[in-house]
């Protein structure tokens, strides 16, 4: 069973990823353009960006790594399927979500909709070979992700799926149903459209556009979650060098556990489905093409301020693993280096990609075993990364008054 026809496109986000893959199977063109609605167009709508920091105590205390995320989307707090149903419903289209309580329905009902012509976007964990397994993916960034499933060949147990990479990627059958099953609280969902039977019109793509505006601004400045949104930045700021809280880093993460909250910062900022720059760059290509749909050219003027945050959000990214210290360097040299691999896809890269998570595995171990900054290094680095964050909160807030006053 394959679905003729469906090429993959790759991405940058998981989840805006494959739904820009689902949207172009089905034919949906963006009017204005006359072209495949591209990811930075299905990523503002959905939202565009967030701000804050995640952080789960268990998952370190557990031994299971830093729990750390700085959050770069809209409501990525949410794990129920709302932030892919908006995009369809704020465009119109029509979706069907289906759960299942055990992977072996969830497997049947996949194999339904491929044989009846429908290409099948699935919530996963991260768990799947090209992401290199747990020492590439900060804790908290394992728990969601959505690839679009095309083929499946049952004789061999293989799956076809469409993912970050361009090219597509085949898949043991038992373990993308491993990996869909890891969440209970995906409950081994799915998501179908129908090929379109209508184009998209101007006008649906505008209120869409400003749906998304909408989402973003309120979200940014009232999260339903207040970590998950500009105060979340404050409480940042004040958690990293707090010497005194027990959830400040400095107690929290003693010894050679601050590896983890420092890889964490770099990856969820630079390399874990953000496009780098915490996603403002992404967002920033999303508002150029906003000014055209909404008629609104101060917004092109908007997404320089944007891609500028962007790259002050990737200097606080290096500034967390300090290039001075060489297995910090090193950190961040791998997980660049299997972000350029993911691009690629194909078995060569996947190997090398496998090469590279034993190494960073090998040099986290070391890490966590025996810290290479004494106690007035860390305290210095921390304080830094605390004043950074307050000032990167102070230009968030700057930025968010530009977008509403132009929006």
């Amino acid at each position: 069973m394959r679905i003729d026809g469906f090429r993959s496109l790759g991405g940058t986000h998981g989840e805006t990823a494959a739904l820009t893959n689902l949207l172009a199977w089905a034919g949906h063109r963006n009017p204005f353009t006359g072209k495949a609605l591209r990811e930075a167009e299905v990523f503002g709508i959905a939202g565009g960006i967030g701000a804050g920091l995640s952080f789960c105590p268990s998952i370190p205390r557990y031994g299971l790594g830093g729990g750390v995320g700085v959050v770069g989307r809209h409501r990525a707090y949410s794990f129920d399927g709302s932030y892919q149903r908006a995009v369809l419903d704020r465009l119109g289209i029509e979706a069907a979500v289906q759960e299942s309580s055990t992977p072996k329905a969830g497997t049947k009902k996949l194999a339904g909709d491929l044989v009846e012509g429908r290409p099948v976007l699935v919530w996963c964990a991260r768990l799947l070979p090209w992401f290199g397994g747990p020492s590439f993916c900060s804790s908290c960034s394992v728990f969601g992700h959505n690839l679009v499933v095309f083929g499946l060949d049952e004789d061999v147990g293989e799956v076809e799926v469409a993912d970050l990479p361009g090219a597509a990627l085949r898949l043991a059958a038992d373990a993308l149903a491993k990996a869909r099953g890891a969440i209970c609280t995906h409950k081994n969902r799915q998501l179908t459209i129908e090929p379109a039977g209508k184009a998209l019109t101007k006008t649906a793509v505008e209120a869409a556009v400003r749906a998304g505006l909408d989402a973003c601004i309120t979200d940014l400045r009232e999260p339903r979650i207040k970590t998950f949104g500009l105060p979340g930045l404050e409480r940042f700021a004040r958690q990293v060098a707090n010497t005194k809280a027990k959830d400040g880093w400095p107690r929290f993460f003693a010894d050679g556990k601050l590896y983890w909250p420092l890889k964490d910062c770099f990856a969820t900022i630079e390399t874990e489905g953000t496009g780098g720059g915490l996603m403002r760059p992404l967002f920033a290509s999303f508002l150029d093409a906003a000014a055209k749909v909404l008629g609104k050219p101060g917004l092109k003027q908007v997404a320089k301020t944007y891609r500028r945050l962007g790259k002050r959000w990737t200097a606080l990214a290096e500034a967390a693993l300090p290039s001075e210290v060489p297995a910090f360097a090193r950190t961040k040299a791998l997980l660049r280096e299997r972000n350029a691999l993911l691009a690629e896809g194909g078995a060569d890269a996947l190997a090398e990609v496998a090469r590279l998570a034993t190494e960073l595995d090998r040099l986290q171990r070391k890490e966590l075993a025996r810290f290479p900054l004494d106690e007035a290094d860390r305290m210095a680095l921390l304080e830094g990364l605390s004043r950074d964050i307050t000032a990167l909160h102070r230009a968030e807030c700057a930025a968010l008054d530009e977008l509403a006053a132009t929006s």
